[in-house]
């Protein structure tokens, strides 16, 4: 009987031993190829990541530009009186102003489309146009809608991506990647576009 325990408490010290030996953890050469597996994988993933987020960052760009095309409008109607939208493209990040027809130069508020420090230097650039003419003020009237100064601008959809007031926006040192709002009726209709193709943003002139 007492052959037996001993026999019994061997075999449970050998398993106990066995145990701990397995749980040991990685070999350094295991460790390595891990490490080395998931370097390769981040830079293969890491190209396409970052052109991900540039690409959104473009498009809520885009889309503070469209609402300060809508926030312009609106402030003219509101206030019955003459407003302009103008775009400074020579800031980086670029800026905007929203005001009163004939206020002078010191009295312009200028807000950055910076999307709260998301957008920094060197990151993205603007242009903004009337009828392939360049043009960075989008001029709206007491009643809301674009002053087109008699028929100097065209404001019809003619499959022409320069007609109409537009406002581009793409990736510093790759503007084929543009996104774009396009003023295109007197009413102040707006459509967006990207792309270089013949319903795309225009190219700057």
């Amino acid at each position: 009987m007492k052959t037996q325990q001993i026999l019994n408490r061997l075999l449970i010290n050998r398993l106990k031993k066995n145990h701990v030996k397995s749980d040991q953890g990685f070999s350094l050469i295991e460790l390595l190829i891990v490490v080395l597996m998931i370097g390769i994988l981040s830079a293969i993933a890491a190209p396409g990541w970052q052109a991900f987020t540039t690409g959104q960052r473009i498009k809520s760009v885009n889309n503070q530009v469209s609402q300060a095309i809508k926030t312009a409008q609106a402030e003219a109607k509101r206030n019955k009186s003459d407003y302009v939208l103008q775009f400074d493209p020579d800031k980086d990040p670029p800026k905007y102003s929203i005001y009163k027809k004939d206020t002078p130069d010191a009295e312009k508020q200028w807000q950055s489309l910076s999307l709260d420090g998301a957008i920094k230097e060197n990151m993205v650039k603007i242009y903004s146009q009337a009828d392939g003419t360049k043009n960075n003020e989008i001029p709206f009237k007491s009643d809301g809608t674009v002053d087109v100064d008699g028929d100097k601008i065209k404001l019809e959809d003619t499959g022409k991506n320069t007609d109409g007031f537009s406002v581009v926006v793409y990736p510093k040192d790759s503007p084929n990647s543009r996104n774009c709002i396009i003023v295109q009726t007197i009413l102040g209709a707006t459509r967006t576009a990207e792309g270089t193709d013949a319903k795309g943003c225009p190219e700057p002139k």
